[in-house]
């Protein structure tokens, strides 16, 4: 897979579902640094809270993964 363009790779790495996103972060520093990218960060959080995406319309995923934690942090404000 390290031999596709990036944009393929995080492509696929966006395809796949939410546990082996996370397995793949143990495969390589290749592998965990894309998925860092903004993109798959933001779909590894959103797993992470139980969220699904509202799809592909709206704020680009770096203003998506903001969002995500201002919820959170209400959130767990409000449980306080």
């Amino acid at each position: 897979m390290l031999s596709l363009p990036i944009e393929l790779q995080i492509r696929v790495l966006l395809n796949l579902d939410d546990n082996n996103t996370l397995a793949c972060r143990q495969v390589c520093k290749d592998f965990l640094k894309m998925i860092e990218d903004a993109s798959v960060q933001y779909k590894v959080e959103l797993a992470c809270a139980g969220m699904v995406d509202g799809g592909r319309y709206g704020p680009p995923p770096t203003d998506r993964s903001r969002l995500l934690k201002v919820y959170q942090d209400s959130e767990s404000q409000q449980r306080c």
